[in-house]
């Protein structure tokens, strides 16, 4: 993986393109997870988020359906990767060896991934993150409110590593209510067009987190319909408002 890098599908948008250049702190928050479980090594995302105390704790937010199968030796081996993306929009090779082995599970949904809650799983760090990494832990939202549009009209920003590839930035369009499996649990996303193509979500965009118009974590991704042959399916995010009161 720090060698050969891994191709997601080709409507996906660079954190470094002009959609990205509002969201550099973020940015900076979310994670490439590679994660022991089942006996094999699944591919997510994550968001490595402040807590209530702000003393830096390195909590990384991500979806229980990505480690329901880990156990606690398959958690001492998940790969939190940093900064895993493009020098530009579109071209340049990330080679980036920000990556730190070890996590402890602190608290997850409980639900089947998803069957009957919001599908989150919360992980700390066994390793220090050195400062030279230039990390943000991401601020986040657990109101219920439905989120408003901003003034460019875009209602959500998700930052993820479709495929286990490089970051890449989806923008949605519209952002409800809607049902995964149990009714209210999650936010369904339609996403949107912009300048540089149009974002969707893929295996290895589970769990990454999705920001409302204030920059705040509102939910975490549990499943999608949408493809770049189909980028007006949704997808559907766990709230924040399920995850903790």
């Amino acid at each position: 993986d720090d060698f050969y890098e891994r191709v997601s599908d080709p409507c996906e948008i660079d954190v470094k393109c002009p959609e990205g250049d509002s969201w550099a702190d973020e940015i900076r928050s979310v994670v490439k997870l590679s994660i022991p479980a089942g006996g094999g090594v699944g591919l997510c995302s994550g968001t490595l988020v402040n807590n209530t105390s702000y003393d830096c704790k390195n909590y990384v937010l991500t979806a229980m359906h990505c480690t329901e199968q880990s156990t606690t030796s398959d958690f001492a081996q998940v790969v939190v990767r940093f900064n895993y993306q493009r020098n530009s929009c579109g071209s340049g090779i990330s080679a980036s060896a920000q990556q730190k082995t070890g996590t402890n599970r602190r608290a997850d949904s409980n639900d089947g991934g998803g069957a009957s809650g919001s599908d989150f799983c919360l992980l700390e760090m066994t390793q220090a993150i050195p400062a030279t990494w230039n990390v943000y832990y991401a601020g986040w939202d657990a109101s219920t409110t439905t989120p408003t549009a901003s003034s460019e009209g875009w209602k959500a920003i998700c930052i993820h590593h479709p495929a286990g590839d490089v970051k890449k930035i989806s923008t949605a369009g519209t952002l409800v209510s809607g049902t995964w499996q149990a009714a209210g649990n999650h936010w369904k996303v339609n996403w949107i067009q912009t300048a540089t193509n149009w974002g969707v979500t893929e295996g290895g965009s589970s769990g990454s987190p999705i920001f409302n118009k204030d920059h705040r974590v509102i939910g975490t991704l549990t499943g999608c319909g949408s493809y770049c042959n189909t980028p007006t399916a949704p997808d559907y995010y766990g709230k924040m408002d399920k995850h903790w009161t």
